[in-house]
């Protein structure tokens, strides 16, 4: 008898999680055909992910082949709340990393922060650690200042700033200024394209 219970138990728990995931992706898929109306009849690839940043999340990446370059969107799950990490709606990014309760006390973690937001809102960017010279020669003719090559970390007045560089998916460069608060709260945004 208690192995019909057990099983009985195991098999509603998978079928419940199930239709959880599929309403979630529901929302998913509503929430991009308002918000980027291109892919409101595309095929959606849906994929479940673990954050260690966002440790109370779930966090779903998507992708589809319809359009190409293949544009991504994350979107982070907690409970039946749904929040799009998204650079242009940075109030549910805020909304999401202050639920965290995050302590941005070490450059460490303020650089792992600065990857994560990239990763996630940016469609696959990735982050350099260094500028090669030839980086450097583009910035510096584009902005005629010396530019530093590497990341820039400061803390003035309860407050971080961080200046990063990274290359898009097209291979374009990058240049990110983030101002936040010792909880991870971006008060300002800067993204420049060389």
């Amino acid at each position: 008898m208690s192995r019909i219970i057990k099983g009985f138990l195991i098999g509603f728990f998978m079928v419940s999680v199930a239709l959880a995931d599929t309403t979630i992706e529901i929302r998913i898929t509503e929430n991009i055909a308002k918000t980027d109306p291109i892919c409101s009849t595309c095929n959606l690839i849906i994929k479940k992910t673990n954050s260690l940043l966002l440790k109370d999340y779930v966090i779903f990446e998507v992708t589809t082949f319809d359009v190409l370059p293949p544009p991504f969107w994350h979107f982070a799950v907690k409970d039946d709340k749904m929040f799009s990490l998204d650079r242009r709606n940075l109030s549910d990014w805020n909304q999401v990393i202050l639920s965290e309760k995050m302590n941005l006390d070490t450059d460490q973690k303020i650089l792992d922060y600065a990857k994560f937001f990239l990763s996630t809102t940016m469609n696959q960017s990735q982050f350099i650690d260094k500028l090669s010279q030839g980086e450097v020669n583009q910035i510096e003719s584009k902005d005629k200042k010396k530019t530093d090559p590497s990341t820039k970390i400061t803390h003035a007045d309860k407050k971080i700033q961080i200046v990063f560089y990274a290359n898009d998916l097209q291979g374009g460069l990058q240049q990110w200024n983030l101002v936040l608060d010792g909880t991870g709260e971006i008060l300002k945004l800067q993204e420049k394209n060389y």
